[in-house]
Order: structure tokens, then C-alpha cells, then sequence
């Protein structure tokens, strides 16, 4: 087992995990899909 340093994050304040923004106080979606999201045309 090998342990690759640059895939590796350690005393980090924030991680972003399967698309999930997670830090100390809280779990939240990813910035970039809320972005995609709240850019999507209105329906006519």
C-alpha cells in the first residue's frame, strides 16, 4: 500500500468530497453545482 502525497490532504479547514464541500461546522453541496443549478433557464 502506497500512500501518494499529492492526492493527500491532511490539516485542512475544508475538503471538497464527492462533490460535497465539508468543513468543521458543516456539510454543504458543492459551490459549482449550486452554481449550475441557480444559472438553469426558467422552464417556459
Amino acid at each position: 500500500l502506497k500512500i501518494r502525497d499529492d492526492k493527500c490532504t491532511f490539516a485542512s479547514s475544508e475538503i471538497i468530497f464527492l462533490d460535497h464541500k465539508i468543513t468543521k461546522e458543516r456539510y454543504e453541496p458543492s459551490p459549482t453545482n449550486v452554481e449550475v443549478i441557480l444559472n438553469y433557464p426558467t422552464p417556459a
